[in-house]
């Protein structure tokens, strides 16, 4: 089947799942988002529905049109609050799927997702790109259902690593997962050295200042800006007691 016929396919399948609640809202799945054409079209057939143009889309939820249509495209897989925030502004809600179906799926993964694998989900060039954020979620959903595998997961540095931002953003994560089980943060984490400029996702001035105000101190510490719920979609798990890290000091 094309790529283009996949898309058609989970989008299908979207629509069946698509159910109304008060005020005319609906809500989709969120793990139904397995590649970056589902999410261009749940975009495009919420905002073709709410009769909405791509400025009125862009004036409402606050983001720049340009991101709008490259999420359209297919050319820009969005975050999750990103994506999020335009549905709302068309009157849908971007859910997650049932916990028993999100462990079933779990389950089925083989091998066990670790850190290292993420090294090259990295879309764009190493510097003004972004991290494939379907692929990055997937991973730490996985591994918070099931917090026995994040030793493993994190021991592996992520070598050949397309860009250095993927490579401290992945530090900071293993910095996080360990101390979420008091584990010490990896060593090739606590070598990764802080970016030399600020990086952070494309969004309006408005979007950014909020970014950096949601953004949790393993990240902050690596001069990266991303807001937690793009990363952690019901929060960053808490942490225990820990020795020193990069963030700490």
């Amino acid at each position: 089947m094309s790529a283009g016929g996949q898309a058609s396919s989970a989008l299908e399948r979207l629509v069946g799942l698509l159910s109304p609640v008060p005020c005319l809202r609906h809500i989709v799945y969120a793990d139904t988002l397995t590649h970056m054409t589902s999410a261009g079209a749940m975009l495009r057939d919420a905002r073709t529905a709410a009769r909405l143009s791509i400025r009125a889309l862009a004036a409402r939820a606050d983001v720049a049109t340009s991101t709008i249509t490259r999420i359209e495209q297919g050319t820009l897989d969005p975050t999750y609050s990103t994506l999020n925030r335009l549905l709302q502004a068309t009157g849908r809600t971007l859910k997650q799927a049932p916990l028993g179906a999100r462990r079933a799926q779990a389950q089925s993964t083989t091998p066990p997702a670790r850190l290292a694998d993420l090294a090259r989900a990295w879309q764009g060039s190493p510097q003004s790109g972004a991290p494939d954020w379907t692929a990055l979620r997937g991973t730490i959903d996985v591994l918070l259902q099931h917090p026995e595998h994040i030793p493993a997961a994190i021991s592996e540095p992520p070598r050949h690593s397309r860009s250095p931002v993927q490579r401290a953003l992945l530090a900071a994560l293993a910095e996080r997962l360990a101390a979420s089980q008091n584990l010490p943060t990896p060593g090739w984490a606590r070598q990764t050295r802080p970016l030399a400029r600020e990086w952070m996702p494309a969004g309006t001035p408005r979007l950014q200042q909020a970014w950096r105000a949601a953004t949790l101190p393993e990240w902050r510490a690596r001069n990266i800006t991303v807001d937690e719920h793009s990363l952690f979609r019901h929060g960053a798990p808490a942490v225990g007691q820990r020795g020193p890290s990069l963030a700490s000091t």
